[in-house]
């Protein structure tokens, strides 16, 4: 998934988080779907896991995906 990604950023330009709501989302009129939740809606977020005893609201739980600014094909949304 982190190639097919890549792929869609090579064919179209796009980062996938873009890609993803332009193309998949927003047509489908899903408006609390997508990468990077703003601050505004981590409150409705449920946690993925406890780390360093907080937890992760809003946040990709997986480590590689936050090193490469929490959007990649195999984690993030």
């Amino acid at each position: 998934f982190i190639l097919l990604a890549e792929i869609v950023r090579a064919v179209s330009g796009q980062r996938v988080d873009e890609y993803t709501r332009e193309h998949v989302f927003e047509p489908l009129g899903m408006k609390d779907t997508g990468f990077l939740p703003p601050a505004g809606k981590r409150n409705r977020i449920a946690p993925t896991e406890i780390t360093d005893g907080a937890p992760l609201l809003g946040v990709v739980h997986d480590p590689t995906t936050r090193y490469m600014g929490g959007v990649a094909g195999h984690a993030g949304l």
